[in-house]
């Protein structure tokens, strides 16, 4: 994997940054998918560590009202839609 997985998450900053190195990494995915599922190419302890760090990415993002969704869609320059 090119990105460093953090330890952990924990503020809001934390989850976008994590986001953001996922998609600039070309490694990022569906956040309600699996990692295992996504990355065959990964070891199961960075595939585990994703999910737990998705799992947590969910527990800040409802904490804070994020969507993080929206923010995943906003990362992609080309999605349409966006500056409505």
């Amino acid at each position: 994997m090119r990105t460093k997985l953090p330890i952990e998450l924990n503020t809001l900053q934390d989850v976008k940054d994590y986001l953001t190195a996922l998609y600039n990494n070309n490694e990022h995915y569906h956040p309600d998918d699996n990692a295992e599922d996504c990355f065959p190419f990964a070891t199961h302890e960075e595939t585990e560590q994703m999910n737990r760090l998705m799992d947590k990415t969910f527990e800040i993002a409802a904490s804070c009202n994020f969507d993080v969704y929206l923010f995943i869609l906003h990362l992609n320059p080309d999605y349409p839609g966006l500056d409505a």
